[in-house]
């Protein structure tokens, strides 16, 4: 935030439900359901930004995406021209991360341009 306050950065705070493959073969309104607890913990996740960036004096925009984390977000950064693109980095390392990648390190691969790595306790 104080990076925006000093730059005066508009900024875009995306939000990317997942699709989960374990929905595949399930019923349409057992679908519904989970597109519906996504949906919520996306507005959830983005009131808190919309709020925390409020109480610093930054204005933002919020939105919602669904698809692949890194896809989404990388397109997100290009469809609002987005000069860098910050992103929290947390310290969960399973096997599958370790196979292949983190989150961020496959955002890295799918964005072209800068790329701001915050710590999850900044």
């Amino acid at each position: 935030m104080r990076l925006a306050q000093l730059e005066g950065a508009r900024l875009i705070v995306v939000a990317v439900a997942q699709h989960r493959p374990w929905l595949d073969g399930v019923s349409v309104a057992e679908i519904d359901e989970e597109h519906e607890r996504s949906q919520d913990s996306c507005h959830l996740w983005l009131w808190a930004a919309e709020a925390y960036a409020a109480a610093h004096g930054v204005a933002v925009r919020s939105e919602i995406r669904i698809g692949n984390l890194a896809q989404q977000l990388a397109a997100a950064a290009a469809a609002h021209h987005a000069d860098l693109l910050v992103v929290g980095r947390s310290s969960c390392m399973g096997l599958r991360a370790r196979l292949l990648g983190t989150r961020t390190e496959r955002l890295c691969r799918h964005f072209g341009g800068p790329l701001l790595i915050v710590p999850a306790a900044a």
